[in-house]
């Protein structure tokens, strides 16, 4: 099954990544990367993909085991969560509060999760947005946010995502109490973090390889 899933990868990026140089954006002499432009369709593909792999490998726990099993994978996939990369994993145990975990104490398995069930539930949006706004867009509360989340102070930064993950309710709510949902589950990240990471980790993973298609060095 995941070499079936390796051909629907090796089939996106093999005209993804011979994109014409003059629409690229560089950020060092002799290296480029892909353009903005192409970010929403790159993240569609990528998180459709992981969620494939995910339930091919059997959920969560094992797709952790795998990532964390080989160190290389493991470099990979860390950045999407840690505070070095800008990111950030906020979890609510149950009714409890809401609180950050330290990078130590983030476990994979919660991480795939919210990006499977962000993803399936479209709980992400690809905005160069405030907090607030943010949030108003997803028709979440904002005025039950607790201090230590500071959404109030979240400005437009870069196209930051804000993936969540809560026990759906079964009524459906016209504006959703957020932040008051069961095991709630908050990843923050930048996309372009998210999408050059996802895919080292599902190339690695599907072919073996570690072949980067975001960033190319020429040669001298």
């Amino acid at each position: 099954m995941l070499a079936h899933i390796s051909r629907k990868f090796d089939s996106y990026f093999s005209f993804t990544k011979n994109l014409d140089r003059a629409f690229a954006l560089s950020d060092r002499p002799g290296t480029y990367i892909y353009p903005n432009e192409s970010m929403i369709s790159d993240l569609t593909v990528l998180l459709a993909l992981f969620s494939d792999v995910n339930q091919v490998v059997g959920g969560d726990v094992e797709f952790a085991r795998r990532i964390e099993s080989d160190a290389k994978l493991k470099e990979y996939f860390c950045p999407i969560y840690h505070s070095s990369h800008q990111g950030e994993f906020w979890r609510r145990s149950g009714t409890g509060p809401l609180i950050r975990v330290p990078d130590a104490n983030v476990q994979i398995a919660d991480v795939c999760k919210v990006l499977r069930d962000g993803f399936a539930h479209c709980n992400w949006r690809y905005e160069d947005t405030t907090g607030i706004d943010y949030w108003t867009n997803q028709n979440w509360d904002t005025t039950l946010a607790p201090a230590d989340f500071n959404l109030s102070t979240r400005g437009a930064n870069n196209y930051t995502a804000y993936i969540a993950d809560y026990v759906v309710p079964r009524k459906p709510e016209p504006l959703p109490s957020f932040w008051k949902r069961k095991n709630l589950r908050i990843l923050v990240s930048k996309y372009g973090t998210i999408r050059l990471h996802l895919h080292l980790v599902l190339n690695r993973l599907l072919n073996g390889k570690d072949e980067n298609v975001f960033t190319k060095i020429t040669p001298e």
